[in-house]
């Protein structure tokens, strides 16, 4: 089966590691698979994640710019006409660039809603059109954990939707992670908590800064190390790695996560909402201990007290409380990695995904 995957970018984000990983494993599958970034190549940011798509998936960029227009729709709609794929995947908010194709029935399509759907859909135009192409199935929607689809249903009035959970590949570590480990040992005493994203306000970093701010000024000993970037920037995040107690350490971005996660003891988020996080997914693979806020389809993942720790509620002291719950009873690690394994490994999630494919190219 040829399979197109439709991005804007590859750069460092959640949903575009997940175009990557889903590649890998389809084309591990005997699938062939060509990854279409419609964002200029030649802009370094964009390809975060691209050293880690497998040689055997093709690569292709478009080369736009920002926006959208009819010029950049018919430029995709050509591409994807003249590569005659079986599936075209989009991902994120790129339904729009190959519109036209809906209408055609010999184009198959899924689109992967990688958030809330009312957060995923940008104005009342695109909405009109999503709720008239997803209830005819002319576009097969993917939901990727209960909230999302609960979203789904509720916004778009229908439940053509299908559920499958985000997936992720174990995280490995590299030949780095002895000098990961010395850096680490040095930062001091104490569980080693990581939070892994760039700078991004829906991520409520600042609530997170504020928390082990308030740890420190009673005395627990711990590590908070901050993998992402834009935390050197005065217009981003630059005032958050101001405001951090020296307990907390800023290492900007980082491809080999693996070795950061296989130093940590708790993977922390605290985000205002979330789809199926990426990250979070990783870090069970390592059997690191998540603690959250409960949003978005976090709950669907972690059972409190049970595969990690949920804040009760959205405010600093709260957090700090499922941070001091899990200081005072560790999950095992062990145990985590059979969880990930047996719900949310790339596998099982391609898998599904081969099943639609073949479902929808069968009709």
């Amino acid at each position: 089966m040829k399979i197109i995957q439709i991005t804007y970018t590859l750069c460092s984000g959640g949903a575009e590691r997940f175009v990557v990983n889903l590649s890998n494993e389809l084309v591990e599958r005997g699938h062939e698979v060509v990854v279409c970034m419609l964002r200029d190549e030649k802009i370094e940011r964009y390809n975060f994640n691209r050293p880690l798509l497998s040689p055997k998936v093709i690569f292709h960029s478009m080369n736009f710019g920002k926006g959208m227009s009819l010029s950049m729709m018919r430029q995709t709609v050509k591409f994807v006409k003249n590569e005659n794929p079986d599936i075209v995947h989009c991902h994120l908010n790129t339904l729009p660039f190959i519109f036209p194709l809906i209408f055609r029935k010999k184009i198959k399509i899924v689109h992967t809603i990688h958030s809330l759907a009312d957060k995923d859909c940008k104005g009342k135009l695109q909405y009109y059109l999503n709720k008239k192409v997803y209830s005819s199935r002319r576009v097969n929607a993917v939901a990727i954990s209960d909230i999302c689809k609960e979203s789904y249903v509720k916004f778009y009035g229908n439940n053509s939707v299908r559920l499958i959970f985000n997936g992720s590949p174990n995280a490995e570590t590299t030949d780095s992670l002895s000098d990961v480990e010395n850096d680490i040992s040095r930062m001091g005493r104490g569980k080693v908590f990581i939070h892994i994203s760039k700078y991004y306000p829906l991520k409520n970093q600042r609530m997170l800064i504020e928390a082990f701010n308030k740890l420190n000024e009673e005395d627990v000993d711990f590590s908070l190390v901050v993998v992402g970037n834009h935390f050197d920037e005065p217009d981003q995040g630059l005032f958050l790695k101001e405001m951090a107690c020296e307990k907390i350490h800023f290492v900007g971005m980082k491809l080999n996560v693996g070795d950061y996660l296989a130093c940590a003891d708790a993977f922390c988020l605290t985000s205002d909402y979330e789809g199926l996080p990426i990250s979070l997914l990783e870090a069970l693979s390592a059997g690191v201990t998540p603690i959250c806020t409960p949003v978005g389809g976090i709950p669907d993942v972690v059972t409190d007290g049970v595969t990690g720790y949920l804040s009760a509620g959205m405010t600093v002291d709260d957090y700090c409380d499922a941070v001091k719950r899990f200081i005072a009873s560790p999950i095992d690690r062990e145990l985590l990695k059979k969880y990930f394994l047996d719900n949310y490994s790339m596998t099982k999630c391609a898998r599904q995904y081969e099943q639609l494919y073949n479902e929808i190219v069968d009709k």
